[in-house]
This record gives C-alpha cells, structure tokens and sequence, in this order.
C-alpha cells in the first residue's frame, strides 16, 4: 500500500524546504506525476541508475518513505539521516525497536487502506490520490 499523494504533500509544506530531491523509479505512481506537475521550484526529480539513486538516498538527511523494504533498507544504509518521515501502517509492519539517533515522524493516515488490501484497482489508486 503506497501511500497517498497527500502524505507526499504534507511532508512538502512540512517546512520550508530549501532543496527536495524525489527519487523514484518510473512514472507507474500517479503520485509522481502529479507532483511534478505541481512545478515547484526547490523539487528536483531523479530517476536513474539504481546504484545512483541509492546513493543519493544515501546521502540524504531527510528521507520520507513508503511501504517496502526498500526505504528501510535506506534507512539502514544512511549514516547522515536526521528525519526519517514514515506513514504509521508502514511503521506497524516493521521490525520494533529503537530507531537510533533520529528523529522519527510519523504520519498518521486514518482511514486509509490497509496494509495486505492493496489490489492496485482504479478504485484503490482513486483514493490514494483524493485521500484527505
């Protein structure tokens, strides 16, 4: 279950950001399309060689991430990060424990779908962009 456009969108207005790197694989989540859409001048988009993308990500001191192993495994990986941002469903399906020396903003999304539903439908991808 990825999360939604707006969990993307509240980390954005979060702060005043000066520099927003989204790394992404392809344009298969509509979040990325519309986000670059939104044509906002400190938001770069990389999608690249996977080492390169792993390496920025690496790099980061900030870092939002969704379902999977992949974000935690950056998280692992990253001995610059200050701010990890994660939904709280993304949380629960994780190993417990301390998270070390960050800090770790959790985001709720209520109501949102459950982890273990996700079918991809034109239904479920029609909530996780409207989703409020």
């Amino acid at each position: 279950v990825q999360p939604p456009l707006q969990y993307y969108i509240k980390i954005i207005k979060s702060k005043n950001w000066e520099n927003i790197i989204i790394v992404y694989e392809d344009d298969k989540n509509p979040c990325v399309n519309v986000l670059k859409n939104l044509k906002i001048d400190n938001i770069q988009f990389q999608s690249s060689l996977l080492m390169n993308d792993i390496e920025q990500l690496c790099s980061s001191t900030n870092l939002a991430i969704g379902f999977g192993t992949f974000g935690y495994l950056i998280y692992l990986m990253n001995d610059n990060l200050q701010n990890l941002y994660i939904p709280s469903y993304v949380l629960k399906e994780l190993p417990q424990g301390k998270w070390g020396d960050i800090t770790l903003n959790v985001i709720e999304l209520p109501n949102y779908i459950k982890c273990g539903d996700w079918k991809n439908t034109e239904q479920q991808r029609n909530i996780m962009m409207n989703y409020r």
